[in-house]
């Protein structure tokens, strides 16, 4: 009666880069999960799954001073 949904048919409703990472990164759906954006953010979910941009590039750093 019930069937599992394959991932590719499924789409996901984001706000905001953090959880854009916890989708790709975190939660192992990998680059070609199904996202619902807001248009402003296009370019910054493209960096992020091709691995060129992500939202904690500065952890571990330290200030010098």
């Amino acid at each position: 009666m019930f069937r599992p949904l394959p991932l590719a048919k499924l789409t996901f409703e984001v706000v905001g880069p953090k959880v854009f990472e916890w989708y790709i990164l975190n939660h192992n759906y990998g680059v070609n999960v199904n996202l619902f954006i807001d248009h402003s953010q296009v370019v910054q979910l493209a960096c992020l799954r091709s691995g060129i941009w992500g939202t904690n590039i500065w952890e571990g750093c330290q200030l010098e001073g």
